[in-house]
């Protein structure tokens, strides 16, 4: 008698289970490799392969059984009709909506200048431009400490001494040879700070500008800008490192 794995249809007998499979389902039509399960879901019958089954599949007969589980039938809030929910986000949200479209009338249309609204804050107020004391209506998630009718205001009244980040008695002029300097201290330190070795396109990502250059011996103590290069330590710092050099503060 020969050993082996004899094929339950025809009776041939082939070395190895993987072998009477393949033949089983190239000439009986019918695979072996699969068992057939019930759908916990509906009930139906199904077909699923047994390394499927031993991995914890084969629950389900389908997508639709499989997410359906767990859900509920509630009201679009808008339109009032029937849609499916997963449970845990129904109980999550108190609204809910059939379609992306009722969801934007709903926030727009019906609620969106009242105070049913969920992110509403209250109207437009009356605030005066802090340059020409114009009036101007401005939401209060658009309030500031200098509010301003126009970008002429603004930069009319933040000039000199005014300007928040007014330092030293103004804006000071580094040289035509500063971009020089610059790209020679970022190349002696490898492009990253000096102190925390934050790199150059971190810190762009972060605070949306390159690396400041620290002099050390700070600029003040030179009589000239550059005397103030030649002889003082150039070092790439970035934002928070320089402030705590400089003794200012960074939020």
């Amino acid at each position: 008698m020969k050993s082996g794995e004899e094929c339950p249809t025809c009776g041939e007998i082939y070395a190895d289970d993987h072998g009477m499979k393949v033949h089983h389902k190239l000439t009986h039509g019918e695979s072996l490799a699969k068992e057939t399960l019930a759908c916990e879901q509906c009930g139906e019958e199904f077909s699923e392969f047994q390394s499927r089954i031993e991995r914890g599949k084969g629950v389900y007969c389908s997508k639709e059984c499989k997410y359906s589980q767990g859900q509920i039938k509630t009201e679009c809030d808008w339109c009032g009709e029937s849609v499916t929910k997963n449970k845990n986000r129904a109980e999550r949200y108190s609204n809910h909506y059939c379609s992306k479209s009722c969801y934007q009338k709903h926030y727009t249309e019906r609620v969106s200048e009242t105070s049913e609204h969920p992110s509403y804050q209250g109207g437009p107020e009356t605030v005066e431009c802090d340059n020409c004391s114009k009036e101007l209506e401005l939401y209060c998630h658009r309030f500031t400490d200098h509010n301003f009718c126009s970008i002429e205001c603004r930069t009319e009244l933040f000039q000199g001494e005014t300007h928040p980040d007014f330092e030293h008695g103004g804006s000071r002029y580094y040289g035509s040879d500063w971009a020089s300097y610059r790209i020679d201290a970022l190349l002696e330190w490898e492009g990253r700070c000096a102190s925390c070795g934050l790199t150059e396109p971190t810190h762009i990502r972060t605070y949306g500008k390159s690396l400041d250059i620290h002099h050390e011996p700070p600029v003040e103590e030179f009589d000239d800008i550059e005397t103030a290069h030649e002889e003082a330590e150039l070092q790439p710092v970035c934002v928070k490192c320089h402030s705590k050099v400089e003794n200012r503060e960074v939020a």
